[in-house]
């Protein structure tokens, strides 16, 4: 095995300290830098490489890093891949969450706040197994997350009339839901298939210090994922193993405003904040392994999906224009040192396919081998 390979069980994640739950974030700190490149960090969920965990924080079991790194199953190598398996369903009902709760009344006075912003953030995550028929085979998990961050954008600039102070609400809303169902046949026969859906909403994004709240954006994103596997036994040797996804994303920028805008270097920036885009894709991975394994060797051979998508990109930014100014001065005066602004066709599309074969053989020499 690996030596440098770290798994970390459910009873281990309930140790540690991570940060609003993300445990993506918190194991990707055990990667090697070098080894993850220009494509960033690979997430692989229960066998498919994936966006997300697709479950909440409570419904993973377990984090893997480093494990097989020359591994001919993923398309990428392994020292920047973090592979996550998540919950199954239970025949007994069991449930587990995670709160947090802050309050700006704890906190000290921003030195640019006219008076102390009133801030609060309430975050809940949990998820609940049980079973589903009088016979316990078939099973579900339910996961949900909701996160409200309500916070206040400080504005303090200099404008043609003195200083500019003023606060703008800047809300995070975010709401994760995913559910999934399973059904045992016997002999470790399973089939399960699940549905998520993630819904995030900023409003006055940019806004704070020299940026007026008439140049914020409000952001939308939401993404559907449709899960699918199937695990079936020929043998106590063979195995056949089929995951699939099915996702919808859409990501929207909005200007509060369709000005255009107005940059004063050091003093503030209005007017419209001229950042309109949206991106959307639909997209399918998945993965069909066959497994045939003796006391001294082990064949893996069958099809990767890593990518079948249709992605779309329309840019309206600077539609408008954005004018420039060295000084308050010269924008007292109309006197900009340049205007930038966007003509011509904004929209692209375009579609990506990705399919591999694999075939990967594991021999081990020594059938007991035991490390002392």
């Amino acid at each position: 095995q690996n030596q440098d390979a770290t798994v970390i069980d459910r009873e281990a994640l309930d140790r540690l300290p991570v940060f609003d739950q993300d445990y993506v974030a918190t194991m990707s700190r055990f990667l090697n830098s070098d080894a993850t490149g220009t494509n960033g960090i690979t997430l692989v969920v229960n066998g498919v490489e994936a966006n997300g965990p697709g479950v909440t924080a409570s419904a993973i079991q377990s984090v893997k890093i480093n494990q097989n790194p020359y591994t001919a199953l993923y398309s990428r190598p392994g020292r920047a891949r973090i592979e996550i398996t998540t919950k199954g369903g239970t025949p007994q009902i069991h449930g587990s969450g995670n709160f947090l709760y802050r309050d700006s009344l704890f906190d000290a006075r921003n030195a640019f706040a006219i008076t102390k912003p009133a801030e609060q953030r309430t975050y809940f995550e949990g998820s609940l197994t049980g079973p589903l028929s009088h016979n316990k085979k078939t099973t579900f998990l339910l996961a949900v997350d909701k996160d409200n961050d309500n916070q206040e954008a400080i504005v303090f600039a200099a404008g043609p009339n003195g200083n500019i102070e003023a606060h703008a609400l800047n809300p995070t809303h975010h709401y994760f839901l995913s559910g999934r169902v399973f059904h045992d046949y016997g002999q470790a026969n399973q089939f399960w298939i699940g549905y998520s859906y993630e819904h995030q909403t900023v409003q006055n994004r940019g806004v704070g210090g020299t940026v007026l709240p008439e140049a914020g954006t409000n952001t939308l994103f939401f993404e559907h994922e449709v899960n699918v596997g199937h695990v079936y036994v020929f043998s106590p040797k063979l195995l056949n193993q089929l995951h699939f996804l099915l996702g919808h994303f859409d990501n929207q920028t909005h200007s509060l405003n369709e000005n255009p805008q107005v940059n004063v270097q050091g003093a503030f920036t209005g007017g419209g904040a001229q950042a309109d885009a949206r991106r959307t894709e639909y997209h399918f991975d998945g993965t069909d392994i066959v497994t045939y394994s003796t006391r001294k060797q082990e064949i893996k051979f069958g099809v990767d999906v890593p990518d079948i998508s249709r992605r779309g990109f329309d840019d309206f930014t600077n539609e408008a224009g954005t004018y420039s100014f060295a000084s308050l001065a010269d924008y007292q005066t109309s006197q900009p040192f340049s205007y930038l602004v966007q003509r011509g066709q904004g929209h692209v599309t375009f579609l990506e396919r990705t399919v591999a074969g694999i075939f990967e053989d594991n021999i081990r020499l020594i059938p007991n081998c035991h490390q002392p």
